[in-house]
């Protein structure tokens, strides 16, 4: 049972809608799918904090240039 009251064949149906699919959803179609679970966590950091991690993106926040900002951001993750 999930948050929204829900069992797992009506989890996967609103799933199937959510992705856009608009056709019949019937139990050969739910037989048929291949499924990747993901999990996410949620964590905070005061902005010193975050500082402290990516001085990089200090010039770009003062500037308030968020388009620099979200690039070296982005670059930051694809180095890790």
């Amino acid at each position: 049972m999930t948050l929204e009251g829900w069992d797992h064949r009506e989890c996967v149906d609103s799933l199937i809608r959510k992705a856009g699919y608009r056709g019949h959803v019937d139990s050969t179609l739910r037989a048929r799918l291949e499924v990747t679970r993901y999990q996410s966590s949620k964590c905070s950091l005061s902005f010193q904090e975050f500082a402290h991690m990516r001085p990089d993106l200090l010039p770009a926040i003062k500037a308030g240039d968020s388009v620099g900002f979200f690039a070296r951001l982005k670059s930051g993750f694809s180095k890790n």
